[in-house]
């Protein structure tokens, strides 16, 4: 097995025809995270499986995610899982739904010459359909494929362009079919592709694949293309067309959400001002880039509530964590953030119902802030009674 990567890298072919590491598939039959869905394909008279990992916290009962559908799902699926985890801790991009689309014939679905046109309708008509009704997701998709999955994800885009909200195509096989690629240099024209397309290319790439995504690329920057996709070109440097995809998901990500993270000029606003006016700014900057109304996630809310408590300035924060029980109404975090708000207020008696609520809430769900929730609890009883 490792003679034969090793030959596919000497010879910087794109190992179009088969998964990279098609002889250790035993190893990739289900993910190692996440729940298989077994769907009964009518337009590849087929089984197939799709895999789905949800982020720790998910709940029907929050704001939808975005979701990522994922080619190559045997290979990359617990990379991307653990991208999307991360980037979303550290406020880098949306929490997201990952569903990955395990490998079988290739070929056979991601060339439009030999039948791409049938896998399309399982994803966009099939697949998306089935993770839309059993799964809170919002209305922006990304699809990502590299090498044959990347000339996929091109000529997705421009088939079904709106099917996706972004398309990421790393190292696109484009050389395999030319009528792709001149599609997709008409994506340059009036607005009818992709709202947010992301190209990439191995810094040591195959000849054939670097050339016809540069074709590409020319076009969509060429004089009096701004009507055209949001898009970009990256390179990875030191890799080569085996090796580029994660650090090219990294760099997509990246890119596609640029503009996610709260800046401290925001934060700063909302202290100075006394309003949340530069906090709804942002976020509605958000959802007009990504077409679906972005709402902050928790861990925003921790972080501007915890500089308004060192500012001292509490009933601002027991806004913001209104705010937060509104969107999360099921998190026990929600309900005890907003209870330390009231405690620090002196309102005690809203402090002790709100944290009454967090009790439950992480009793149910065998959360482990259980005990800290009850200490607090009681801490609130004991002040009310002294203060009565």
């Amino acid at each position: 097995m490792l003679g034969r990567i090793s030959m596919y890298i000497a010879m910087g072919l794109p190992t179009a025809f088969g998964s990279p590491l098609a002889g250790m598939q035993a190893l990739y039959d289900a993910p190692r995270t996440g729940a298989v869905i077994s769907i009964r394909s009518s337009s590849l008279n087929e089984e197939r499986p799709i895999w789905v990992w949800t982020p720790p916290g998910y709940s029907e009962s929050r704001p939808g995610l975005p979701v990522v559908y994922l080619l190559d799902a045997d290979v990359y699926f617990q990379y991307t899982t653990a991208l999307t985890d991360f980037l979303a801790y550290y406020l880098r991009g949306p929490e997201m739904i990952v569903v990955g689309i395990p490998t079988t014939e290739r070929g056979r679905d991601m060339l439009p010459s030999r039948g791409a046109e049938p896998f399309r309708r399982f994803l966009v008509d099939e697949v998306m359909p089935v993770v839309n009704r059993r799964f809170n997701t919002a209305p922006f998709s990304v699809l990502i494929g590299h090498s044959l999955g990347g000339l996929f994800a091109v000529y997705t885009a421009t088939t079904s362009p709106g099917a996706f909200g972004a398309y990421v195509a790393s190292s696109p096989a484009l050389q395999y079919d030319s009528t792709v690629v001149r599609a997709a240099t008409a994506l340059a024209g009036p607005p009818r592709g992709p709202r947010l397309l992301y190209l990439s290319l191995a810094g040591r790439e195959n000849p054939a694949i670097d050339s016809a995504t540069r074709r590409v690329a020319a076009a969509l920057s060429a004089e009096g293309s701004t009507d055209g996709p949001a898009w970009t070109l990256a390179t990875v440097a030191d890799e080569n067309h085996l090796t580029a995809p994660l650090r090219s998901l990294h760099s997509a990500m990246r890119w596609l959400f640029e503009d996610w993270a709260l800046s401290f000029n925001v934060t700063n606003r909302v202290l100075e001002d006394g309003t949340f006016d530069a906090l709804d700014q942002h976020y509605a900057n958000l959802s007009l880039r990504f077409g679906y109304e972005v709402q902050p996630p928790e861990l925003m809310f921790s972080i501007l509530g915890d500089r308004l408590y060192t500012r001292e300035a509490f009933d601002l924060a027991i806004v913001l964590f209104r705010r937060r029980v509104a969107l999360y109404p099921d998190s026990p975090g929600a309900h005890d953030e907003l209870a330390r708000g009231y405690e620090a207020a002196g309102r005690f008696e809203d402090a002790i119902t709100s944290y009454e609520r967090a009790q439950a809430l992480a009793r149910a769900q065998r959360h482990p802030s259980l005990e800290a929730i009850t200490g607090r609890l009681a801490g609130a009883r004991d002040s009310l009674r002294n203060n009565q």
